[in-house]
């Protein structure tokens, strides 16, 4: 799969929240940060292809 390397900026509080929580799950930052992404970019998709699904019924 193709890959492209994006930088994040994070606030300070976030940043730090986020170590905390990849520290706790035995995770590297790197790691913690795409699983999140990953995660919650499946969420948009999904939620995405409900509303086209409804929208789809609507037109029918």
């Amino acid at each position: 799969m193709p890959s492209q390397k994006i930088s994040l900026l994070l606030p300070r509080d976030v940043l730090d929240e986020a170590r905390r929580a990849a520290t706790a799950g035995g995770e590297t930052l790197d790691q913690f940060v795409h699983g999140a992404i990953t995660d919650r970019l499946s969420r948009l998709a999904a939620s995405a292809e409900r509303r086209r699904a409804a929208a789809a019924e609507w037109f029918d």
